[in-house]
């Protein structure tokens, strides 16, 4: 999961036009947005509304008021450069909750919005950090302290990259979250990777995927990780399973007992990629002898994803 100036993603799929013509692959992902401007304006009654829709979903019977006051107490009287991921202990004691992700976890980097596409296409086989209760909520949220006015700052709240070791309010949430999941992670574990990111690879150290989840995976509770690596058939820059980054990251894992396999652009990935990019179908990527027609893509996509709401839990971001 790593920083963005990128479109941002929804996270439930709005109606089929809005698929059609929503970018796929963008260099980094949503949950890592380098701060501009300041706090969401709304946060208050977006978190609330996110929280209660969650909440009658799944039936979990968190008090949402209270988890807000303690989000807000994670971070209120703080300089936005003085949170940590520890500043949200007691906010995460409220919000966790049971959940199975066994041989299910999705991780990710630099593949945002696609990673929800694709989930959401597979049907309950990926359980993803926004499908649990604290992810969901706050996801694409952005939010910083005034110490000057006592209250959130609207105004201005700075990137993580400006606060000396990243101690910044929403870097550190996603850290602390981050932690959480793959501390609840057991079995086989998925990693879904951009192929086509030319600046840092794959498996870049500035990703919260490299400097806090996979270090957080251990033997025997992970057993296997499977990378599922994506690629932009736009962009010629490709690293591949067994080079680069991934080298990087098969050692990681090796020395950690955990078995590591990738496959790169398995069918189910080409599939919806060509069909939600027109751009991409004159491409080898999408018209190879191995390859569905374009027909067949929309097919199976169409058959495959169910599409939820119109525009559900839209922040002013979105």
């Amino acid at each position: 999961m790593d920083h963005t100036k990128a479109k941002v993603a929804k996270l439930r799929r709005p109606t089929i036009v809005a698929i059609l013509y929503f970018p796929v692959l963008i260099t980094y992902a949503v949950i890592e947005v380098e701060s501009q401007g300041g706090t969401t304006i709304g946060i208050k009654d977006i978190f609330a509304n996110r929280c209660n829709t969650f909440q009658q979903k799944h039936q979990l019977g968190k008090n949402c008021t209270k988890l807000w006051e303690l989000f807000l107490d994670s971070f209120a009287n703080k300089t936005p450069c003085a949170v940590t991921p520890e500043s949200y202990s007691q906010f995460f004691l409220e919000a966790n909750h049971t959940a199975s992700v066994a041989d299910k976890s999705l991780f990710w980097a630099f593949v945002n919005p696609f990673v929800y596409n694709f989930s959401e296409s597979q049907r309950g086989k990926y359980v993803t950090i926004l499908d649990l209760l604290a992810g969901y909520t706050l996801n694409d949220l952005q939010w910083c302290w005034s110490i000057e006015k006592h209250d959130l700052d609207y105004v201005s709240c700075p990137a993580f990259k400006n606060c000396t070791g990243e101690n910044e309010a929403v870097r550190s949430f996603w850290k602390a979250n981050s932690q959480m999941f793959a501390n609840l992670s057991t079995g086989v574990v998925f990693a879904m990777l951009n192929g086509s990111v030319s600046t840092g690879g794959a498996y870049s150290n500035r990703s919260i995927f490299y400097t806090v989840e996979v270090p957080a995976m251990t033997y025997p509770n992970i057993k296997e990780m499977r990378v599922i690596l994506v690629h932009d058939p736009l962009i010629p820059f490709e690293e591949e399973c067994v080079n680069g980054t991934l080298i990087e990251l098969k050692d990681d894992l090796t020395r950690k007992n955990i078995k590591y396999i990738c496959e790169k652009d398995p069918p189910e990935v080409r599939s919806l990629q060509c069909f939600l990019h027109p751009e991409y179908h004159n491409t080898s990527y999408c018209v190879s002898s191995g390859e569905r027609s374009i027909h067949h893509h929309a097919l199976w996509v169409l058959k495959n994803v169910v599409i939820t709401s119109i525009g559900i839990l839209l922040s002013s971001r979105y």
